[in-house]
């Protein structure tokens, strides 16, 4: 289910509406974060994507398995991701091998609410 950025319903009709929303697309080691308008009904198949962004979604994937991120990000916002190891209760990056047995450890990732707070 796509999270709901906007829950304005702009009706079709007596029976439906359009609702913003946000899908994610997950291909290798980036994630993009596309944009799409739902379809709502009072049924049990609701939400569905119009014809137009399902093709957008496909236009953000294909491109994105190819590594074509600057054609990707025409239709999207898009993340790299990162693997990260749970160590004594601290995030840290995954790195290579060679980086493991390196004597300098990886800096910790905060996995506090307010990231972006506590690097200034």
């Amino acid at each position: 289910m796509p999270a709901v950025k906007n829950f304005i319903c702009l009706e079709l009709d007596e029976k439906s509406c359009f609702r913003s929303g946000t899908k994610y697309v997950h291909e290798g080691k980036y994630m993009a974060e596309v944009e799409v308008e739902l379809i709502v009904r009072k049924n049990e198949w609701s939400p569905y994507l119009t014809l137009e962004d399902a093709y957008k979604l496909d236009d953000v994937r294909e491109p994105l398995r190819r590594g074509d991120v600057k054609t990707a990000a025409e239709n999207a916002k898009i993340y790299t991701l990162q693997p990260v190891t749970i160590r004594s209760g601290i995030a840290q990056p995954n790195a290579s091998a060679d980086l493991q047995r390196s004597a300098t450890p990886c800096k910790p990732l905060s996995l506090s609410k307010n990231r972006h707070h506590e690097n200034r």
